[in-house]
C-alpha cells in the first residue's frame, strides 16, 4: 500500500488519523471496506485512505 500525507510534513494530518482509527476499528471487527463508511465533510481526502462519504449522504443503519 502506498502511503502519503495531504498536509505539510511538519503538521499533524487529521485526515490520516481519522482514517487510521476507522481502519483499526473495522479490521478489529472483521469488516470489509464496503461494510463501513467514514461520514465526513472531507470525503475526497479521507477516501484516499478509507471508505468515506459526505456526511449528509451517508445512510445510518
Amino acid at each position: 500500500m502506498r502511503t502519503f500525507g495531504l498536509s505539510s510534513p511538519d503538521t499533524l494530518d487529521s485526515d490520516v488519523i481519522i482514517a487510521a482509527q476507522a481502519l483499526l476499528y473495522a479490521r478489529a471487527r472483521g469488516l470489509a471496506t464496503d461494510e463501513y463508511t467514514v461520514a465526513t465533510g472531507n470525503a475526497a481526502h479521507l477516501s484516499l485512505y478509507a471508505s468515506a462519504g459526505d456526511w449528509q449522504a451517508v445512510a445510518v443503519a
